[in-house]
C-alpha cells in the first residue's frame, strides 16, 4: 500500500509500538481478551479467543462481538500515523458463525488514501483461515495529533 500523505514509508517500528499504546488504554480490548500480534503503517494483525460469554442465545459468538473485534483492527491501522484518524462509516458481511473456543485473527489494512478520508478493510478469520466477516470502512484523516 502506498505511504499515507501524513507519515513517511518504512516506519513500521513506531507504528507497531503506537498501536501496542494504544491497545494498552483500550478498555474493551481487554475485556474481550484481544491482543495485538503484528502491526505496522495503516495494518495491525490482532488475535483472540471466544469465549462461552461472547455467545448469542443460538449459541454462537455475537455479531456485536466480531463487529467489535473488526472494528478494533480497523481503528489501530488507522492510526498509526499519530493524528486522530476517527471511523465515520463501518460496514460488515457476516460470512460464518463461530463457537466459543475457535480462536479469532483480524487483519486490517489501507484501501486508499486522500488527504482527508482513508479506506480500510479488515478481515476476521478463524485460525484455520476460514472467512469470519469482512468489513470495510472510512476514516476522516484529522490533523490533530493523537494524544498517548
Amino acid at each position: 500500500m502506498p505511504p499515507s500523505p501524513q507519515t513517511p514509508a518504512g516506519d513500521d517500528a513506531a507504528a507497531l509500538a503506537r498501536i501496542r499504546q494504544l491497545h494498552a488504554r483500550d478498555a474493551l480490548c481487554r475485556a474481550m481478551g484481544i491482543a495485538v500480534s503484528d502491526g505496522g503503517l495503516d495494518r495491525v494483525t490482532l488475535t483472540m479467543e471466544v469465549q462461552p460469554e461472547q455467545l448469542n442465545f443460538l449459541g454462537v459468538v455475537h455479531g456485536g462481538v466480531v463487529f467489535s473485534f473488526a472494528d478494533a483492527a480497523m481503528g489501530f491501522a488507522s492510526n498509526t500515523h499519530g493524528n486522530l484518524s476517527p471511523a465515520i462509516n463501518a460496514y460488515i458481511t457476516f460470512a460464518q458463525a463461530c463457537q466459543a473456543g475457535d480462536r479469532l485473527i483480524a487483519r486490517a489494512q489501507v484501501l486508499n488514501h486522500s488527504p482527508k478520508l482513508s479506506n480500510f478493510e479488515s478481515r476476521v478469520t478463524r485460525e484455520d483461515g476460514t472467512l469470519v466477516a469482512l468489513m470495510s470502512g472510512t476514516v476522516y484523516n484529522s490533523r490533530r495529533p493523537l494524544e498517548l
